[in-house]
């Protein structure tokens, strides 16, 4: 399972390749393997040529694609998705819910919680609607 945190829970003195690393670091994925996964889920989240920098050096529609590439470099079957678009503006928000449909496409499941009735109505997926922790509409 990978995990998708509204405030990106990147590590401030770690680059974005080493930030996606941590997953791999904590999993049972070879070392061997690191790079090649490392590269490949950065350039599907389009960072490729900003795996170098700090996250300093990021706007947040990037440190958002940080924290969505560490949950998907371990090829999870789950992406647990905890407001991924709540710090971010609509226009950035539109690319990752973007992102978010084509990882669903290649047959991920996606769990995203939001307040967003915009996202929600963008994502064109069953939704759950909850009140208080009680269910209200399905």
């Amino acid at each position: 399972m990978g995990i998708v945190f509204q405030d990106f829970k990147v590590l401030p003195e770690r680059t974005v390749s080493e930030n996606v690393e941590v997953a791999l670091a904590v999993s049972d994925v070879p070392s061997d393997e690191w790079d090649k996964r490392v590269n490949h889920v950065l350039k599907l989240v389009g960072l490729d040529k900003r795996a170098n920098l700090f996250p300093n050096q990021l706007s947040g529609g990037e440190l958002q694609r940080v924290s969505l590439a560490r949950a998907l470099v371990i090829n999870p079957k789950i992406i647990l998705a905890d407001e991924p678009t709540g710090n971010l503006d609509w226009k950035t928000a539109e690319g990752i819910m973007e992102l978010l449909e084509q990882i669903n496409k290649e047959g991920k499941t996606i769990i995203m919680a939001t307040h967003h009735e915009g996202i929600i109505k963008h994502a064109k997926h069953r939704t759950i609607k909850l009140d208080d922790g009680k269910i209200i509409k399905t």
